[in-house]
């Protein structure tokens, strides 16, 4: 019977005359089959930790392919709406992805101050940071009194100071 190491051997691990060198040697070796790509490399090291231990696990039987990730149109209720989304199966939980979410009206965004993704349903106000009410009434100010979208209102809470800069449009502006 084969073992990984009796019945495999990479072409970059022989000589144009057929001698083995056991690995790959440059200037040396006939060939640079099966290249860099193939599991890491042509070397023995490469060979040893990426493709022998898949190798091995396939002949013993223990090998287990990774589940690819199950890709379904779904209708799922998002805030008491039907929204046709991609959702992705893993372990019997369904996950939403972000991109459906962003098309059913969510803001998904990245939030570079906190270091996360971040949504907002379409009907929430901006994210007004530690729940100031002082900020959350300019903000209802500058909504109304200048008519500012909320992607202009999240960009200017977003700056270093963007809450005392928020207050201080919508106190400029009564």
């Amino acid at each position: 019977m084969y073992s990984p190491e009796s019945g495999v051997t990479y072409h970059a691990w022989w000589t144009e005359s057929g001698t083995s060198l056991g690995t790959y040697i440059a200037g040396r070796s006939c060939k640079t089959c099966p290249g860099t790509a193939f599991f890491g490399g042509n070397t023995r090291a490469s060979y040893d930790k990426c493709l022998k231990p898949l190798l091995t696990a396939a002949m013993n039987g223990s090998y287990q392919e990774e589940d690819d990730e199950v890709i379904e149109q779904k209708t799922v209720l998002v805030d008491g709406k039907e929204y046709t989304c991609e959702c992705i199966e893993k372990d019997g939980h369904n996950f939403v992805k972000m991109r459906s979410l962003s098309q059913a009206g969510y803001d998904v965004v990245f939030d570079a101050a906190r270091q996360l993704p971040a949504m907002t349903a379409p009907q929430c106000r901006a994210f007004v940071p530690d729940g100031d009410e002082a900020v959350q009434d300019a903000i209802d100010t500058l909504h109304e009194t200048c008519g500012l979208e909320e992607q202009t209102i999240k960009y200017l809470l977003r700056y270093q100071y963007g809450d005392d800069l928020v207050r201080k449009l919508a106190a400029a502006v009564k």
